[in-house]
């Protein structure tokens, strides 16, 4: 068991209180917009629910400045939602979670930030976060193909991840594969 000093237990507890009277403030702007996340229907592949030795087709929104960041849908495996193939699609089950490719654009010098209410510092990584640009990306990958496999997935996503290496902001960006999960309901 370890042991927390009193001066640390205390510095804790002031970061507690400076938090409860920031959030109490009535008199913190409100955000009367909502910042724009476009998104568009895109056709995904699932390497988890195959009929009669075919992938299941179905469509879901992905974030379209993802896409852009990634290259674009073909190069994530998707399907355009003008195709003739989406007219086919079933919308996805709710339980569907798809394969994600996630990528973090880090800074070349970290900074430090003191959070707005508990007063607290932390070291920020990600690149442009003091401003409105966006440092955090995440899109929906697999691949064209009748029949995908869980690991044509993550090959996949290797490839992705080479391909967008140099547009990481050095070695703070990273790039992460989530795969593909379908809970099903026993009862």
């Amino acid at each position: 068991m370890s042991r927390i000093s009193v001066a640390t237990l205390e510095r804790q507890l002031e970061f507690a209180r400076k938090r409860e009277l920031y959030l109490k403030r009535t008199d913190l702007p409100v955000k009367s917009t909502v910042d724009p996340r476009p998104k568009t229907q895109v056709g995904y592949r699932s390497s988890q629910i195959v009929i009669a030795s075919a992938s299941v087709l179905y469509t879901i929104q992905a974030s379209l400045p993802s896409l852009v960041f990634f290259g674009n849908q073909a190069a994530l495996g998707l399907i355009a939602n003008t195709g003739t193939l989406l007219a086919d699609a079933q919308p996805a089950p709710r339980a569907l979670k798809p394969a994600m490719l996630r990528a973090t654009v880090g800074d070349a010098t970290p900074n430090v930030r003191t959070a707005k209410g508990s007063g607290r510092r932390y070291i920020n990584y990600a690149a442009n976060a003091a401003g409105n640009a966006q440092a955090h990306f995440s899109a929906p990958i697999s691949r064209n193909e009748p029949l995908v496999t869980p690991e044509e997935q993550q090959d996949a996503a290797r490839v992705r991840a080479t391909a967008i290496n140099a547009s990481l902001g050095g070695e703070y960006g990273r790039v992460s594969f989530v795969p593909e999960r379908f809970t099903q309901s026993l009862r």
